[in-house]
């Protein structure tokens, strides 16, 4: 009636609570008062299937605006393009100009340039 608004609970994350706040905001609310607490035990709540997880992690970025992309458009050409990419490289050179995972090399290298000299 005079234009506050309380809210109070558990979640699991700080993040959650931020939320709530968000989107009580998102309504032109000014006026809250944030009792909602972050609870350990609440987070240990959460279904441990990966892929239902995943799906409520979609839906709160979602609902918060984001575009589930991780990376901007300036790095692009660092993300893999074919599967291929995602094995890595052993050259260290390559693997830092091309933003590729470096796989060292299981056995000894040879240092240095093979010549024609022989000892």
């Amino acid at each position: 009636e005079d234009g506050n608004i309380t809210v109070a609970g558990r979640v699991g994350t700080e993040g959650e609570r931020q939320h709530v706040g968000q989107v009580v905001a998102s309504l032109g609310i000014t006026e809250l008062e944030n009792q909602i607490v972050v609870d350990e035990v609440r987070r240990a709540q959460r279904d441990p299937a990966a892929d239902v997880a995943r799906i409520e992690d979609a839906r709160a970025d979602a609902a918060i605006g984001e575009s589930g992309k991780s990376t901007s458009d300036t790095a692009e050409h660092l993300q893999p393009g074919e599967r291929g990419d995602l094995r890595g490289t052993r050259d260290v050179k390559e693997a830092i100009q091309e933003g590729r995972p470096y796989t060292p090399p299981r056995g000894p290298v040879q240092e240095g340039v093979e010549g024609d000299e022989r000892h």
